[in-house]
């Protein structure tokens, strides 16, 4: 299973002790690497990360290291941000309290997949912060880890979506960089009905954000944002959206079981048909199609 990893005096390990109780590794997930993990507590000389990190706090508690001469000395609450960037070097760090953290690797070949040949993301030159309480970078964890928890029935359009977002979001709000300045573009209607009848045509597929933009010759980051500003939805959204319309459809007309119905339409089981078309519709799926069938 591939892990977090820091660099210890020269020696490469894991970045949280044990196997953690939640690793994205574990699942279907495709998007940034996600693991739930205890901190180190055993002392040690220099620290640093050979990936860009977000790391979000479970609990209260305590952390002290050094950079150069330069002592920090933090106390931690339920939801404080640490951002780390890669090859920061940290000297004697040491943790009090809670060690449970939320750990996400922002850097890796899913950056080159996502964002393409823009340089601002490859290295997005993040710096180094402690900050209290972020509720944007929360929400965005908290519906990652829920995705998780269900086992990625969403799909790579949800987890490269997501991805893609939050890092965007951290490169603008805690990079040395700043904001992106961005061409205000939107897909072509010719594009537009390209990328939906594709969609239409494939909803028992596994449908991929990256692959949505190969039809267009587009990184998924350019893509994503052209067909949110022409649509007013996420590419995740817009599919959701299309399969739960079929299904409708296939529900009102068809005379079959709910699992194949689900299956046909691009569900991996009954269980998330059933969550996705009650969060969409209002009800259940065999409550519409009984009520379909008495009308």
């Amino acid at each position: 299973m591939r892990r977090i990893q820091r660099i210890v005096d020269g020696v490469q390990e894991s970045l949280g002790v044990d196997d953690p109780p939640v690793s994205s590794d574990r699942t279907p997930w495709s998007g940034f690497l996600i693991e739930k993990l205890s901190a180190r507590t055993e002392p040690v000389g220099c620290v640093w990360l050979p990936s860009d990190i977000l790391m979000i706090h479970t609990g209260p508690g305590r952390v002290r290291y050094g950079t150069g001469r330069t002592p920090h000395d933090y106390r931690l609450a339920r939801g404080t941000v640490f951002v780390c960037p890669r090859h920061y070097e940290i000297q004697s760090p040491r943790v009090e309290g809670e060690r449970q953290r939320i750990v996400v690797e922002l850097s890796g070949p899913l950056v080159g997949r996502l964002f393409g040949d823009d340089r601002r993301f490859a290295k997005p030159n993040f710096l180094h912060l402690v900050k209290k309480e972020d509720k944007v970078v929360s929400c965005f964890i908290d519906e990652m880890l829920a995705e998780l928890d269900r086992g990625c029935p969403s799909g790579p359009t949800f987890s490269e979506y997501a991805s893609l977002s939050l890092l965007s979001y951290l490169r603008a709000r805690y990079s040395g960089a700043g904001s992106v300045e961005l061409v205000d573009r939107r897909l072509s209607a010719e594009q537009l009905s390209r990328v939906s009848d594709w969609v239409r045509s494939h909803l028992d597929s596994e449908i991929s954000l990256a692959g949505l933009a190969a039809l267009l010759g587009q990184s998924p980051f350019e893509f994503a944002r052209m067909f949110k500003k022409a649509t007013g939805l996420s590419p995740h959204r817009f599919v959701m959206q299309e399969r739960i319309r079929e299904s409708e459809r296939l529900l009102r007309e068809k005379r079959l079981p709910l699992a194949e119905i689900g299956l046909a339409v691009g569900f991996c089981n009954q269980s998330h048909f059933t969550y996705a078309f009650r969060r969409a519709v209002g009800t259940t799926p065999g409550r519409y199609q009984l009520q379909a069938t008495e009308g």
